[in-house]
């Protein structure tokens, strides 16, 4: 009887010492500016710097909001539109989205931001086309 008991104690206490809490999403909202004025369209992607899931955020007329985990992030910022790729390697000369943000704002953006679990999560972003 105290073997049964000592092991359903021992299984009781793996379980909830293995346990992890479930990762905290809060509300993140904020502006994008581009050239001075409101980004049409777009997306702004906070990438967890721990390799935690990224969040996808749209922006429509210079807004966006949604929800992201809490903890350090990467902006990146980005605008598609139509277009031919430039060069001769693969995909090169062919149709498909070009992203009119350079690359300092997105691919080898260093900006980041904290999400907060308190808020306000508030962030406004300038960025510009050339």
């Amino acid at each position: 009887m105290f073997l049964i008991r000592f092991g359903m104690l021992l299984t009781v206490i793996v379980l909830v010492g293995g346990c992890k809490s479930k990762p905290k999403m809060v509300d993140v909202q904020g502006k994008v500016a581009l050239d001075g004025a409101p980004m049409p369209a777009g997306q702004v992607i906070l990438e967890g710097t721990d390799g935690s899931t990224p969040t996808t955020l749209e922006v429509k007329d210079g807004a966006f909001q949604g929800k992201a985990l809490v903890g350090k992030k990467t902006v990146r910022i980005s605008s598609f539109k139509k277009g031919t790729q430039k060069g001769t390697g693969p995909g090169g000369g062919e149709e498909g989205l070009i992203n009119t943000i350079p690359a300092k704002y997105n691919t080898e953006s260093t900006q980041t931001v904290e999400v907060q679990e308190g808020g306000p999560n508030s962030y406004d972003f300038k960025v510009t086309s050339k």
